[in-house]
């Protein structure tokens, strides 16, 4: 992995821990996002994130599907 790429990594995630985290996604037309709290890194090669979803919340199907995600980390 590519030193920048590692400390852009660690720097956003040194932020996760004060602030808001918007999860977004979008199955052909139909976009959804939702506020998460709780978001984790869980390595940093390859650089991988731990989110959690309840089962009922709107944007699951679409995550379920295996589709693209973002994850914005809001100051």
């Amino acid at each position: 992995m590519k030193e920048e790429l590692k400390k852009d990594f660690l720097d956003a995630m040194k932020k996760t821990t004060s602030t808001v985290t918007v999860i977004a996604s979008k199955d052909n037309q139909v976009q959804q996002a939702m506020t998460a709290t709780s978001v984790v890194s869980l390595s940093l090669e390859p650089p991988s994130m731990l989110i959690c979803i309840n089962n009922e919340a709107s944007i699951q199907a679409i995550l379920e599907k295996g589709k693209k995600l973002s994850i914005n980390i809001l100051s």
